[in-house]
């Protein structure tokens, strides 16, 4: 998707995710054109950001969001496309049941885009991760850390399907609401990647994880 001033828009193909995601990033400093996409508060949290890197992927994140709907919706892009609600989950306002998500992930960020069902997506860097143990502990169901473990006996290394439990965690809760108060550890999600459902409360989910661009786990989950 051609996009201004250095700011890369790629689509993920073959995710089996039910809506539409990209990977999006900024090689360079923001332009103006970028920066005028955001509102005022947005500004102020980029200006917040202690290294340059994290200011530009914030601002690729949030330019890119509403580039990208005005691309799926029709109309300009906009300051008043995107907000955000109480709970701190974003919302868009140029269609009607528009629904989006976003995660940070090294320099790129993840948009899902989608009409109707809330979503959420997360992504995650494949990378070690030597506090697996205590993470587990705190997040994981017993299940869920017993599989891990299995794995680890059998000499396998778990990097990856750590992370797919993960991701697809945080998706959901994103789906719901970033502000909802959910214990990880009652959120069964399994080692498989493949597509799932899973209840939180009174709330059905589907959710599955992948791997993307060479090195990152991406989760994604749509309410039912």
């Amino acid at each position: 998707m051609p996009a201004p001033n250095g700011l890369s828009i790629l689509p993920l193909d073959a995710t089996g995710a039910p809506f539409p995601m990209w990977l999006v990033s900024l090689s360079v400093e923001p332009s103006a054109a970028l920066l005028d996409l955001l509102g005022a508060e947005e500004r102020q949290r980029a200006d917040r950001f202690r290294t340059a890197a994290l200011r530009r992927r914030y601002i690729a994140g949030h330019a890119g969001l509403r580039l990208i709907a005005a691309r799926c919706f029709g109309g300009a892009a906009g300051v008043e496309d995107v907000v955000r609600d109480a709970r701190g989950k974003l919302h868009l306002r140029c269609a009607a049941n528009a629904q989006c998500s976003i995660s940070y992930a090294a320099d790129r960020v993840l948009i899902g885009i989608s009409e109707g069902a809330a979503i959420g997506v997360d992504a995650e860097q494949l990378r070690p991760i030597d506090d697996a143990a205590e993470l587990m502990e705190l997040h994981y169901t017993p299940a869920e850390r017993a599989a891990l473990r299995a794995l680890q006996r059998s000499g396998q290394i778990i990097d990856h399907a750590f992370l797919a439990i993960w991701v697809r965690k945080e998706a959901c809760v994103k789906a719901l609401g970033e502000g909802l108060v959910i214990p990880l550890t009652e959120l069964e999600i399994g080692l498989q990647p493949r597509m799932t459902t899973v209840r939180i409360g009174s709330s059905g989910l589907r959710t599955a994880a992948i791997q993307a661009s060479g090195d990152l786990v991406i989760g994604w989950a749509q309410t039912l």
